[in-house]
């Protein structure tokens, strides 16, 4: 949702590097970073149970998102960010 070129590390035992890592991924109901899944690879941080039912419930597969959706999502995120220069 938004890509970010930033190359993140591990932030606990600097076990792994990901390229975008603070880029922010959505399914449309979720947000979560580009390096969200190395911490739960790498540490078996749970995301969360109803994270996991949400994913289950839908094999895996996000909903399709409209350009309407993406704008939103956009707006949002950029909402945060002006709240927090403020």
């Amino acid at each position: 949702m938004l890509a970010i070129m930033e190359y993140t590390t591990d932030i606990l035992e600097d076990r792994f590097g990901t390229s975008g890592g603070s880029g922010i991924l959505t399914d449309g109901t979720y947000y979560w970073r580009g390096d969200a899944a190395d911490y739960v690879e790498t540490y078996g941080v749970s995301p969360g149970d109803a994270f996991i039912r949400h994913v289950d419930d839908r094999n895996g597969e996000p909903p399709p998102l409209t350009q309407d959706d993406v704008i939103d999502i956009d707006d949002y995120f950029m909402h945060l960010r002006r709240e927090r220069l403020a």
